[in-house]
């Protein structure tokens, strides 16, 4: 291990210690106050707090062994159970402070109505949601690379058209970019055209006002000599 290994491998002790002291105070407070356990808001803080529990003790102990060993501790299915739990828990944990988010928001906005707008069959429905959504994307995510490595263990040949694939893609996407380029140097050259056409047409109108006026002034000078010689004669 090098020296940023083991810094990051004592940064993560020191997270699990300080999320298991500070978790483990609020579970003592909730059990241990019957205020809290009144209030509807103490479901959602109860809810978080279980989920960073799992958290700190399922996934940060199997990332430091990766970290230290440099390798999935487990295999590959520990490593599939690892990160189903890890998804699911901290969507849990976010949908957890929406919710709570939300139940201080009606708090504020509506004092009076409070206790008839957030009931706790409100903050069961709201936490039943919270785990039906954060159970979806986990599965999603692990159904598709399960199937995704299946068939590339029975069709070899399904990872070199998806290779190929990307590669077309890639390509697809250079085209694009270059033809996007192409367009933006056309339109600053024509642009530039444009501006050399108005500059130019300026410059020809500036022209003969200015030849204009100096016709004036030369005719004007010849008719004032052509007056002064008829009042010499």
């Amino acid at each position: 291990m090098n020296i940023w290994e083991v810094i990051l491998a004592f940064l993560i002790v020191v997270l699990i210690l300080v999320s298991l002291l500070s978790n483990v105070l609020v579970l003592i407070c909730f059990l241990y106050s019957a205020d809290i356990r009144k209030q509807v808001p103490g479901l959602f803080i109860l809810n978080l707090t279980f989920c960073n529990l799992l958290m700190t003790v399922l996934n940060m102990p199997l990332t430091l062994a990766g970290i230290i060993y440099k390798k999935p501790p487990g295999g590959d299915q520990l490593c599939h159970i690892v990160g189903f739990l890890e998804t699911f828990l901290t969507t849990n944990s976010m949908l957890s402070m929406a919710a709570l988010s939300i139940d201080r928001w009606i708090a504020v906005v509506f004092p009076l109505n409070y206790h008839s707008k957030m009931r706790y069959k409100d903050a069961a429905l709201i936490l039943s949601y919270t785990w039906l959504h954060s159970v979806s994307f986990p599965i999603v995510a692990t159904s598709l690379s399960w199937t995704l490595v299946l068939l590339v263990d029975i069709h070899p040949s399904v990872r070199e058209r998806c290779l190929e694939e990307q590669k077309r893609r890639r390509q697809r996407a250079t085209k694009k970019i270059n033809i996007s380029k192409g367009k933006g140097k056309g339109r600053r050259e024509e642009g530039r055209k444009e501006r050399r056409k108005e500059g130019r047409k300026e410059g020809r109108k500036e022209g003969r006002k200015e030849g204009r006026k100096e016709g004036r002034k030369e005719g004007r000078k010849e008719g004032r000599f052509m007056q002064s010689d008829l009042f010499s004669e």
